[in-house]
């Protein structure tokens, strides 16, 4: 039996498959501890996953949210007709960027520019990627940036999020069409 590289255990399953494991466990370390928010709603924005990122942000796990409506957990409720309209273009357009506000345990607002895709396998699901850019929304509002320069901040970060995104989804397809026995 041969040993998986990252966890040192015996592994029963072939090499190619422990190597896959580890760089699927990197892969999701990387993102958590680099603060990228990955999130999957229903298409009527019920929680399916979070990562620890967004645990991390607002002080809720996983286990407490799972099923519930994205908007009743995470959103102001005066908030909340903007998001359902973001939410309701994905019924008709395959990806939408939107920046707004999330609310942790404590009540705190958290400003989280989002890359939201729909995704289409076997059930719909919004996958979406995000940063939080509080610090940087008060650090523009501080240096009082022109507003046709404001967003290109936001549309470097957006670029490199969508970037990110289809690298996972490339390899993601690469891992469906060539699949290891």
């Amino acid at each position: 039996m041969k040993k998986c590289p990252l966890t040192k255990a015996s592994c029963p399953l072939s090499q190619s498959v422990c190597k896959l494991q580890e760089c699927d466990i990197l892969n999701s370390f990387a993102l958590s501890e680099s603060g990228i928010i990955m999130l999957i709603l229903d298409m009527k924005c019920n929680i399916r996953y979070f990562n620890n990122a967004l645990m991390k942000l607002t002080g809720r796990n996983l286990d407490d949210c799972a099923g519930k409506n994205w908007l009743d957990v995470f959103i102001d409720p005066g908030d909340v007709p903007i998001i359902t309209n973001v939410a309701n273009r994905l019924h008709i357009e395959d990806t939408t960027t939107f920046t707004n506000d999330i609310v942790d345990v404590g009540g705190n607002k958290h400003l989280v520019a989002w890359h939201n895709y729909k995704i289409e396998n076997g059930v719909t699901s919004i996958i979406c990627i995000g940063i939080e850019i509080t610090k940087s929304r008060y650090v523009v509002e501080e240096l009082v940036v022109p507003e046709e320069q404001k967003g290109s901040q936001d549309s470097v970060l957006m670029k490199a999020l969508h970037d990110l995104t289809a690298s996972t989804n490339r390899l993601a397809m690469i891992r469906q069409l060539n699949p290891i026995n």
